[in-house]
């Protein structure tokens, strides 16, 4: 969780700079990291950083397609607030 999070920290950096290859380079390892980790929150989180950065590359149809899967995942999961509250 830490190393997805921390990846899209630094996406989000280079996002801001405007270095758009960069910050998709963080946030693919951060999903790849949350993926590898079955971390649904940071998935979410690098799906949506993903999109954001796709989105700002001009990249539409591949941004709609991240925010589609987080969306299913997000469904599927019954609510990551109900998940947070468990802990």
């Amino acid at each position: 969780m830490v190393l997805a999070l921390t990846e899209n920290l630094l996406g989000q950096i280079e996002l801001s700079k405007g270095h758009l290859d960069r910050a998709a380079r963080h946030f693919t390892d951060g999903l790849r990291a949350a993926r590898s980790a079955s971390d649904r929150f940071s998935i979410l989180v690098s799906l949506y950083d993903l999109a954001l950065s796709s989105q700002a590359q001009g990249r539409l149809a591949e941004a709609e397609a991240l925010l589609e899967e987080g969306l299913s995942l997000a469904t599927d999961t019954g609510g990551l607030a109900a998940e947070a509250r468990a802990r």
